[in-house]
């Protein structure tokens, strides 16, 4: 065990530091501790006096007893170190000093006491208070709270209450801010829940959180006006001096951290301010703002309200107005409109905070009735019965019940005692001090019910009190959790004249002293003797027998009072006679001079202090009537509810004197022993958390900035015992931990494995000595103090300030570098945790639509006969879109015209490159990294248009990869293409640009549906669903004697060819282009140069027959053609899908025999021609392309970059293995949202081999063959033998086809629902 020698003894005063011209410190009669010269010992008293001559003073000098003169050490303190503990010479007068350098002179507020901060008023807004300078607090989340790297100040003692609740749970805590009326300890209060509410609001991580704390925030800052209107008032010493006191708990979630509520305490309102005020102060803030804010029609509804001089109880003390913070007068208006912004905020309606006003204006027409006595017997009348009136009028009363009930002393059946006028008088003040008492407890719940925890999230105890003297809490529940407690209570007070209120006051200063005391002194000695651990020996005060003086159940002067209360016949003048002969040895109690029994003084920790005692009985009772609250309860107010409840907390006379039968009858409670009873609760509560003090010093008693009086500044320091509190904690060890809390909360700082051997054997002795021995005899030993900053007790580990503070910041290092390790796991961990939760999500929306589809396609909408014949035309039209969606827009709409403009809207904005969604579909498709989202961001591109016209090097800049540039270029073509083809359709006159128009389309697609077509409709059949040629389909089946299913595995297994003679002409009804002559055919160019070709086929003008077919895969999502794939002729060089992977030659390997690839159709002249690819361009099924969107083409030619806008030559067409024009094919499933199948576009094919190149387009936009999904295999059984799912059946005969319709066509199309609808549509 190691301990801390005491420290060296400060300097003595010598005879040579007090020789003659020596500097020194001496005590000024007037003005306290100042700066002087010796000038010599005193002529007549040289061996206990000594002459000074004062700085500044006039040159006489004064004699100055030597125990009054202390020498002045140059360097004994540095004004610029915040940190009251480094000063050398620790002397009250060296300690004055250092404060007033810092305060006058460096213009700063806070001083550190260790883990206390001392606030000296500044009586202006100073720079270091603001939202900025906060900032500072709540950006070091790793700081410790009372390091010495940011200055002292209040945000962090509330720093280190919040992380000793939520960080280091150690338990409650709470902050204790104490000192004298007007030392600014409620401006420090707003200060701390402030800061609590910010840092709360700092570790909230979800909205829900967020939410929370922002609402409570919010109510609590609403709170301080209404609680400061209702509750402070402006003293001799004051301009908003709190009448009352509060401890308010704010409760945290132990793992989040974060606010969940809030309760608030009140104690003991000042109630004899309702109806007198002494000089030089004014009433209570609320009274002025309502008188400076009502509009005069207001004040005429209220009963003809004045202005606040024609009251006696506002205008009483000559003050009418107050100063704010900054010194400026305070506008009392613009007060009450910030006053009704916070009453809404708080949940109070218009029509309530009319009923407080009615209140209000009844207390002032009260204040204004006289009585006036009888001729005849001496008995109480009121003089002017108007201001009675008025106040009956407003609150709803009868004017004739109330005025009883100040003119009657009793009533019972027998008989009536009236009352006399004194008596009458008061009557009427304590009817109004307990009706302003009544609408304070209210105010007081309201506020505890806008801030209280959720019983959602919070579970609650229960606890209450009340404001006349047994606090008010609103009557709401104490939450379980942990808190933090800030207290602010009324500051000691020494006025001219001092009554019952002041005794009060005092009194619960004097408790907190000696709860200071016992904390700071006794207890820490008792607990250092009991630890075995060397204490200093300091001389605490103590003022034990000042709070036994005034508490003490028997012989207290409180006891005293209350026995003259209780006895029929008790006075105020028994009351000071008793207390004179019962505590006459009393070292606190004096007696005065006078034999008046009206006074006593009593010596305070801060002062001595004089009390007259007239009128306390009645202080301490405030006697109200039943009378009077059953006359209330009778109230006609429209808020009735509100106002007739508002005495139902108040003692009456009448409860005295109740008791039940059976039972001894009850003894009224006073306001002193209700008070008591609340400080010892209040005590305890404190007993229960680790307190953190904030001591508040007021400089001067004209409340000016920039100016310290020494006097005044001199007794609050010595009755708050700074000095012995620097000397104990010093020398002392302030920070205490049991071994098992050291070792578990610093054990990350140690040797692992030793560590770990003596935490299993729970020796945490042992380990604590282990970590102090290796972090702090290292650096402190010879270096910063001569000795160990530590020791290890019985049952505790005594450390000092600096060594604790040097061992968290070791742990904050240590868990910083694990944390780093850990990030790569966490992320990946986070990464599996969303993308499983992704995967959750999207299987329960596949699963919740696919439910919504059974449940709209088995008892959904039935279409009507016209609607069946809308939805196959819709479906021929638009067959890019889901066949169930167009089923529900023909179902949600009445006329055809309205579906085609639904459907038109929705492929309008499928495509629309100024709407944010589709970008947000784009980025999510070209799986861009969240950087470089997060620059995109920044630089406001927020549309698709934005996103496509950034060039290569912005792309790199961004932050693009290679890979998202190939994505990103893909797509481009893509949507050009789809941009040229519509251009195309609005040229030719059939794109949608029109209702009107798409209806024309529908007839032209119907006729061609209708035509006649002279063919073999097996060979067809079975054309359209392997997509071969209708040569090599009519040959196949020539070769499997008719039967499809042999024909179509012939196909598949590449055993069918063409024989050598041409082929049979096409039927009638079908145009096939001429063929192609010598010249059309291409050469080989030099290398890279482009390969020639034909010249460009026409394009369908406007008013051309479209023949049916265009529903096919030559049709985008807008129904314009779509562009053909790219073809390999002669030796031009072939289109190579991936890299690294075999060319495609022209017949697709694996595919059927004859399949052809055309051209791409030249786009015409004037149209928009989208950017040509850059190098590097990935080709189809080098990238998977978007569900549910149209498929890119990739830059067609032959052999080199397409030359958009110019001609380009025609391949030369094989009749013998071109498939057959005008045939019908089943679209591919490229419905609304559907992924597209697989070999379709880029998608490999179910089975693995290559990809089939894209669908292809011939001259006039006459549709070619296109690729189907290929089998699995060779050897698979043929499409027409695969079974059918009766399911699907259904749905397609609930679209109007019968079920042999409906088998036939998913068998063809092996079992896709989607190919299969679109395949009977084009039948």
């Amino acid at each position: 065990m190691a301990a801390a020698p005491k420290p060296k003894p400060p300097p003595q005063a010598t005879d040579a530091l007090l020789s003659a011209g020596a500097a020194v410190y001496a005590v000024n009669r007037e003005k306290g501790w100042l700066r002087g010269k010796v000038a010599g010992p005193t002529a007549a008293d040289p061996t206990q006096k000594l002459d000074i001559c004062f700085e500044g003073e006039s040159a006489a000098t004064v004699g100055i007893p030597r125990l009054q003169v202390h020498p002045y050490l140059p360097n004994a303190f540095n004004a610029q170190d915040p940190d009251l503990f480094r000063v050398e010479d620790l002397h009250i007068s060296t300690l004055l000093y250092c404060l007033k350098e810092r305060y006058e002179g460096l213009r700063t507020q806070y001083s550190r006491m260790g883990g206390m901060i001392l606030s000296v008023n500044p009586f202006a807004r100073m720079p270091f208070n603001d939202d900025a300078e906060r900032q500072k607090y709540l950006s070091l989340p790793t700081k410790d709270s009372m390091d010495v790297a940011l200055p002292p100040h209040v945000w962090a003692i509330a720093d280190k209450a919040y992380k000793e609740v939520v960080v280091r749970a150690t338990g409650n805590q709470s902050v204790v801010i104490s000192g004298e009326s007007g030392s600014g300890k409620t401006e420090n209060t707003k200060a701390v829940i402030g800061y609590l509410g910010e840092v709360s609001l700092k570790h909230s991580c979800n909205p829900v959180q967020r939410a929370t704390v922002q609402r409570i925030n919010e109510r609590l800052r609403s709170s301080n006006p209404i609680l400061e209107a209702f509750g402070n008032a402006r003293t001799v010493r004051n301009d908003n001096s709190s009448r009352f006191g509060k401890y308010i708990k704010l409760f945290f979630e132990g793992q989040s951290g974060i606010m969940v509520g809030g309760e608030m305490v009140t104690y003991l309102l000042e109630k004899s301010r309702i109806c007198s005020i002494a000089q030089g102060e004014r009433n209570y803030h609320v009274f002025y703002d309502m008188l400076a804010g009502l509009s005069p029609q207001q004040k005429l509804e209220l009963g003809g309200l004045k202005s606040a001089q024609d009251y006696p109880c506002l205008a009483g003390g000559g003050q009418l107005t107050r100063r704010g913070t900054d010194g400026s007068p305070v506008n009392d208006a613009q007060e009450f409109t910030e006053l009704q912004e916070s009453m809404a905020l708080m949940g109070l309606s218009r029509e309530r905070q009319g009923a407080i006003w009615s209140v209000l204006a009844a207390l002032l027409h009260l204040s204004l009735v006289t009585f006036v006595a009888r001729p005849s017997d001496e008995k109480a009348s009121i003089a002017d019965v108007v201001p009675l009136q008025q106040a009956c009028k407003v609150l709803g009363l009868d004017a004739a019940e109330l005025s009883n009930c100040f003119l009657e002393k009793s009533r019972s059946a027998l008989m009536t005692s009236l009352a006399t006028v004194s008596e009458a008088e008061a009557l009427r003040d304590s009817f109004c001090k307990c009706l302003y008492v009544g609408l304070f407890d209210y105010v007081v719940m309201i506020v505890n019910q806008a801030i209280a925890c959720d019983p959602q999230v919070l579970p609650a105890g229960g606890s209450s009190s009340s404001s006349d003297g047994s606090g008010s809490g609103g009557g709401r529940a104490a939450p379980q959790h942990s808190y933090v407690g800030i207290l602010d209570i009324f500051g000691f007070e020494n006025f001219a004249k001092n009554s019952f209120e002041q005794l009060c006051i005092n009194f619960a200063n004097e408790a907190l002293q000696n709860q200071y005391n016992k904390f700071t002194f006794t207890n820490d000695q008792e607990e250092c003797k009991a630890e075995g651990i060397a204490c200093p020996d300091v001389v605490a005060p103590d003022n034990a027998v000042c709070v036994s003086l005034i508490e003490d159940t028997r012989r207290g002067l409180f006891a005293f009072l209350d026995d003259q209360c209780y006895s029929r016949g008790g006075t105020t003048a028994a009351f000071t006679s008793n207390a004179w002969e019962a505590l006459k040895d009393n070292p606190c109690f004096v007696r005065p001079k006078s034999t008046v029994p009206n006074a006593f003084s009593v010596k305070h920790y801060a002062a001595e202090v004089h009390y007259n005692t007239d009128g306390w009985l009645a202080k301490n009772s405030d006697p109200l009537r039943d009378e009077a609250r059953a006359c209330l309860r009778k109230t006609a107010h429209p808020d009735k509810e509100f106002v007739g409840a508002l005495l139902d907390g108040a003692e009456t006379v009448g409860s005295a004197m109740s008791s039940v039968p059976g039972q001894p009858p009850k003894k009224r409670s006073s306001v002193s022993s209700r008070f008591r009873e609340q400080l010892r609760s209040l005590r305890s509560e404190l007993e229960s958390t680790t307190p953190n003090y904030i001591r508040c010093v007021k400089p001067n008693p004209l409340a000016k900035p920039a100016v310290l009086d020494n006097a005044h500044v001199t007794s609050q320091l010595e009755s708050a015992g700074v000095l012995q509190t620097i000397a104990l904690k010093r020398q002392g060890y302030p920070v205490r931990r049991s071994h098992e809390m050291f070792a578990k909360y610093f054990h990350g700082i140690a040797k692992a494995a030793e560590m770990r051997r003596l935490m299993t054997a729970k020796q945490y002795r042992e380990a604590s000595n282990n970590i102090l021995t290796l972090y702090t005899t290292k650096v402190f030993a010879g270096k910063w103090l001569p000795v160990v900053p530590w020791a290890i007790g019985h049952g505790k580990v005594f450390t000092k300030a600096d060594c604790w503070a040097l061992l968290e910041r070791t742990l904050l290092r240590r868990n910083k570098l694990r944390v780093r390790r850990c990030v790569p796991h966490l992320k990946k961990w986070i990464a599996r945790f969303r993308k499983r939760k992704q995967e959750e999500l999207e299987r329960k929306k596949a699963k919740e639509l696919a439910e919504a589809k059974q449940k709209r396609v088995s008892g959904g909408a039935i279409l009507t006969e016209d609607q069946m014949k809308w939805f196959h035309e819709l479906a021929l039209v638009f067959h890019r879109l889901d066949c169930e969606v167009v089923y529900d827009v023909v179902g949600s709409f009445r006329s055809r015209e309205l579906a085609v403009a639904a459907i038109a809207r929705i492929l309008e904005q499928q495509w629309d490159k100024n709407l944010p969604a589709n970008l947000v579909r784009v980025l999510r498709d070209l799986s861009l990294s969240p950087k470089v989202c997060t620059v995109l961001s920044e630089r406001a591109i927020d549309t698709v248009s934005k996103l496509f016209s950034l060039s290569q090097p912005q792309q790199a800049e961004i932050g693009f990869t290679a890979a998202e540039q190939q994505r990103l270029a893909t797509l481009i073509v893509q949507q050009e293409s789809e941009c040229l083809r519509n251009e195309r359709m609005k040229a030719s006159g059939t794109g949608e640009v029109s209702a009107e128009e798409l209806t024309q389309l529908f007839e032209l697609a119907v006729a061609a549906r209708e035509k006649p077509v002279a063919r073999n409709e097996a060979a067809a059949q079975l054309a359209e669903t392997i997509a071969c040629s209708y040569e090599i389909a009519e040959e196949a089946l020539k070769q499997a004697k008719g039967n499809s299913s042999q024909a179509a595995a012939l196909i598949l297994d590449g055993r069918v060819s063409l024989p050598s003679t041409p082929a049979a002409a096409p039927p009638a009804s079908v145009a096939r282009p001429p063929p192609p002559s010598a010249a059309s055919v291409p050469r080989a160019g030099p290398a890279g140069a482009p390969a020639a070709g034909p010249p460009p086929p026409r394009h369908p003008r406007p008013g051309d027959e479209v023949p049916f077919g265009i529903d096919g895969a030559d049709r985008a999502a807008g129904g314009a053609p779509r562009p053909p794939g790219p073809a390999h002729h002669g030796t031009a060089a072939p289109q190579v899908l991936n890299p690294g992977s075999t060319p495609l030659p022209r017949q697709h390997a694996g595919g059927p025999p004859g399949y052809y690839a055309g051209p791409p159709p030249a786009a015409p002249y004037g149209a928009p021609q989208p950017p040509p690819p850059f190098a590097g361009t990935p080709q189809y099924g080098s990238a998977p392309q978007l569900y549910g969107t149209p498929q890119p083409h990739p830059p067609m030619g032959y052999g080199g970059t397409p030359q958009y806008g110019t001609p380009q030559p025609s391949p030369p067409v094989h009749y013998g293995g071109a498939p057959q024009y005008g045939a019908p094919q089943p679209p591919p499933p490229m419905g609304y949202g559907a992924p597209p199948p697989a070999g379709y576009y880029g998608y490999p094919p179910q089975g693995g081999g290559h990809l089939p190149p894209p669908p292809q387009g011939g001259h006039s936009g006459v549709p070619v063959g296109r690729p189907v999904q290929l089998p699995p295999s060779r050897t698979a059984a043929p499409a027409f033998a695969q079974p059918v799912d009766q399911a699907k059946v259904k749905r397609i005969t609930d679209m109007g086809f019968t079920a042999e319709q409906a088998t036939q066509a998913l068998s063809a199309c092996g079992g896709d629902q989607q190919r299969a609808v679109n395949y009977l549509l084009s039948q």
